[in-house]
């Protein structure tokens, strides 16, 4: 029940906010909980102590990851091949 209580009384974090599902997926939360979904231009996720930053000082009670890099054949590749 911890877990249950946090979420009522801290944010939730979602990465990737701003994309396809992320954009679904804000909302739906949004109806019920505080939500914080930073953009591209304010997180750049791949900056870890940026990342360590936003969460001590955000004290969310849940993370959702939908971010993902896309966009290039070689980046698509790489996924693909691991």
């Amino acid at each position: 029940m911890r877990g249950v209580a946090l979420l009522r009384t801290r944010p939730v974090l979602v990465l990737g906010g701003g994309g396809y599902l992320g954009r679904v997926v804000v909302a739906a939360l949004a109806r019920v909980h505080e939500v914080a979904a930073p953009t591209r231009a304010m997180l750049d996720i791949s900056e870890g102590a940026a990342v360590r930053r936003l969460v001590r000082d955000l004290r969310p009670g849940a993370i959702v990851n939908l971010a993902a890099a896309h966009g290039s054949v070689a980046l698509d590749a790489t996924n693909v091949e691991g």
